[in-house]
């Protein structure tokens, strides 16, 4: 081997410990980085917001709040940070400390979206008569909203009260002009509303109930 080959050899191999050892000082230094703590969590349907509060030891100057592809900041507070996010979706919300510049100074907080959202389980069951078409919602809680929809026109909102149930009835009418666009969705108290469930369509009248669990 030459000269230069050795001589290259020696920076490659003096670049592969210098990196590996910067690598594992950063993931060290992430780990031992101060908490973030999230506490005052609420939903607010009317305005479509999060509302929560964060602290944290660290001398941070910013709140970073990461959700869906983009990172929003905001001024910190010595005792704690109120925050209020306007959104949609329903993805996870990353929220940590910053300095001024935007350099992490705290660990990642996570928001779930069934820390925020409803997350009752699919349950209902339907059924087609000569002249009546009739759902059955059963919700995971009780006093839970649900509304139904026939694609984008929403036809009849229900609350199940203290049953966990809400039953929809439309007649045979309004089945063959909605039924093939039929959903419902379900909200509960200070949650954000679940995703909407489509309805299986049932092309003819028949005795037997089709039930859907998930």
């Amino acid at each position: 081997m030459t000269r230069t080959g050795k001589f290259l050899g020696l920076i490659a191999l003096f670049g592969a410990l210098f990196g590996g050892f910067s690598a594992s000082s950063s993931v060290a230094q992430a780990s031992t980085l101060p908490a973030m703590k999230i506490s005052q969590l609420s939903y607010q349907s009317a305005t479509k917001t999060l509302s929560f509060k964060t602290t944290t030891k660290a001398a941070v100057s910013k709140v970073a709040v990461a959700y869906n592809g983009k990172t929003t900041y905001y001024p910190a507070k010595k005792n704690g940070t109120a925050i209020t996010y306007t959104f949609s979706g329903n993805h996870n919300f990353k929220i940590y400390g910053t300095t001024s510049k935007n350099g992490r100074l705290t660990k990642a907080a996570t928001i779930t979206n069934q820390q925020y959202g409803t997350t009752d389980p699919l349950n209902y069951n339907e059924n087609r008569s000569e002249t009546t078409f009739t759902l059955n919602v059963t919700t995971l809680g009780a006093n839970r909203t649900v509304r139904l929809y026939g694609g984008d026109k929403l036809l009849a909102t229900k609350t199940t009260g203290a049953s966990g149930k809400a039953t929809f009835t439309l007649t045979s009418g309004e089945y063959a002009k909605y039924g093939k666009r039929l959903g419902y969705t379900v909200q509960a108290k200070n949650r954000k509303t679940a995703a909407k469930i489509d309805v299986t369509y049932m092309p003819h009248a028949s005795d037997i109930a089709f039930n859907a669990v998930a």
